[in-house]
């Protein structure tokens, strides 16, 4: 991670080892508590035949990141006037005019787990924000900017521009988008309907 700030000016970058590391590190959090649902349904259903094919899958995965995933540079810059975001080869400037506000992304739009019912779902949605904390503290938060319609297609399209934070920059990140930008909150209709997103 390279990061340099000034009063209007916060810019950092996410190499391709960093990208790489964190990724594998978050498919072994992911693949622990999904190997914890995958014995219990073993247990429940009483067939080692689910616990085994899962396990291999989740094996497959991790070797296919390990070995074959392109991992590109990232680079973010924020300033007074936008945001300028890299990855690879491609690079492209906003304004700030051109989103109406972003969102903070997580795998869960609701952490009052008293919404459910029975304990077993309640289980399940603890495990859920837990993994959703250990991702942001592995990789960092990612943030949606919405961006405005400005077409007549455009309302048929959602589109977001992606941002992603670093973990130890996340929090700083967030306020400066907040000086810009609304922050929306996520719930069922963000990412409803047709999506594009750039630079995910």
């Amino acid at each position: 991670m390279i990061v340099f700030m000034d009063k209007l000016n916060l810019e950092w970058e996410i190499t391709p080892h960093e990208a790489k590391a964190r990724t594998l590190r978050s498919i072994r959090v992911v693949a622990t508590v999904l190997a914890g649902w995958a014995l219990i349904l073993a247990i429940e259903e009483r067939s080692w035949l689910v616990f085994l094919v899962f396990i291999g899958i989740l094996v497959a995965f991790f070797v296919f990141a390990l070995v074959f995933a392109k991992f590109k540079s990232r680079k973010f810059q924020i300033t007074e006037t936008g945001i300028t975001i890299s990855k690879g080869a491609k690079q492209k400037t906003y304004d700030w005019n051109d989103f109406e506000g972003f969102i903070t992304h997580s795998l869960i739009v609701n952490r009052n787990t008293r919404v459910a019912r029975d304990l077993r779902t309640r289980v399940t949605v603890n495990d859920i924000i837990t993994t959703n904390d250990q991702l942001t503290e592995i990789s960092g938060q990612t943030f949606y900017l919405k961006k405005r319609s400005r077409t007549f297609w455009d309302k048929f399209v959602k589109t977001f521009v992606v941002v992603h934070g670093e973990p130890d920059n996340s929090r700083t990140v967030e306020q400066v988008l907040v000086a810009y930008l609304p922050h929306k909150p996520l719930d069922n209709s963000t990412e409803a309907g047709m999506v594009k997103y750039e630079f995910k």
